[in-house]
């Protein structure tokens, strides 16, 4: 039985430690959220819950920047929280607001009235429905947890070209099979990449070259991985979905109709070094990284196109709405015109 070693323990108890000085400071807002509520609500002589000060124009404001410190802290806090180095640890804004979720549950539904809980039990909700939302948000600016462990390869040569290999796995019985999607990039010359559909957690990505010494034979490299909310893992379940899935490929090209015969080259591991390997890795970081990857001129013109969004925004604000519409109007064609190249360059 494998055993965590000290600096694995450590790194493990340091991350439990950030969730919970996370749910700590969101705790913190809330508690302020609560008191700020119960001030300012009443009830009449009947008993009913009376929330007009509430949403008085004095006090509507600050309970507006209230809620919204309460709903974006998780996020924010986890930006700052999480481990970026040596690996990515990510502070899951969802686990952040679980825990205030269960000190609302234990604390305030012993203090509050009936009413009140209502209240109480709506802000839980949303607070969770936030948490959920802000994983995904989290997750695609820092990216998401990807070690080589945790992605099998494998690579065989088919004895026929690239295109009646591609014909072969286009089948539409075999592509189903297989939760191919519709969509194949690539072209003859490059290669074609097939993968799994979205919503999926276990994915194969399968990769079309034709030989490098042979052109009439076709290299068939394929991944798995499992995606989890967070990272890649590998599951029991997992590991024998690769393998079957490993059997029906080296199956549909030697016993269907118009053989084509199979050469396994690198047999299904997770130990070898590949560019598809890569590949993956790099589609798992997010856009703090990419961030990086950015010259200085590119940070730029993404700064430049913000700025005008802001001032844009300023415009609207003030009924300025011609020349809102205009600095939107050029803000949309300088995005049209420079965001396809930077992008383009990032991948």
């Amino acid at each position: 039985m494998e055993t965590m070693s000290l600096s694995a323990k450590y790194n493990q108890i340091s991350w439990e430690l950030r969730i919970l000085l996370g749910g700590a400071f969101n705790i913190v807002l809330v508690n302020a959220l609560s008191a700020f509520i119960k001030e300012h609500i009443s009830y009449d002589a009947q008993g009913n819950l009376y929330a007009g000060t509430l949403f008085s124009p004095e006090v509507l404001p600050q309970f507006v920047i209230l809620l919204v410190a309460v709903f974006l802290s998780p996020f924010l806090i986890s930006l700052i929280l999480t481990k970026r180095e040596p690996e990515l640890k990510i502070v899951p804004p969802l686990y952040i607001t679980l825990l205030s979720f269960v000190w609302i549950t234990i604390f305030w539904l012993s203090t509050f009235g009936t009413a009140e809980i209502f209240l109480i039990s709506l802000l839980e909700g949303t607070l969770v429905g936030c948490g959920l939302v802000e994983d995904r948000l989290v997750t695609t600016i820092l990216g998401m947890t990807a070690e080589r462990e945790s992605i099998y390869f494998e690579h065989f040569r088919a004895y026929a070209e690239i295109g009646d290999v591609k014909a072969r796995l286009a089948i539409p019985e075999i592509k189903d099979h297989l939760l191919l999607s519709d969509r194949v990039d690539g072209d003859s010359e490059k290669g074609y990449v097939f993968r799994t559909k979205r919503g999926y957690a276990f994915i194969i990505k399968i990769s079309l070259t034709r030989d490098r010494q042979f052109a009439e034979l076709t290299d068939v490299r394929i991944v798995y991985y499992e995606k989890a909310r967070y990272n890649l893992r590998v599951s029991a379940n997992f590991l024998e979905y690769a393998k079957d899935t490993s059997l029906y490929l080296k199956d549909i090209f030697p016993h269907r109709e118009r053989p084509i015969g199979v050469e396994v080259i690198t047999s299904l591991t997770n130990t070898v070094h590949d560019s598809l390997i890569d590949s993956i890795i790099d589609e798992m970081y997010g856009y703090y990284t990419q961030y990086k990857r950015l010259s200085g001129w590119d940070i730029l013109k993404i700064g430049a196109l913000l700025g005008i969004l802001v001032f844009t925004i300023v415009l609207f604000v003030y009924g300025l709405t011609l020349y809102g519409g205009l600095t939107a109007l050029i803000d949309g064609l300088f995005a049209l015109s420079e965001l396809p190249d930077i992008l383009r360059r990032q991948i």
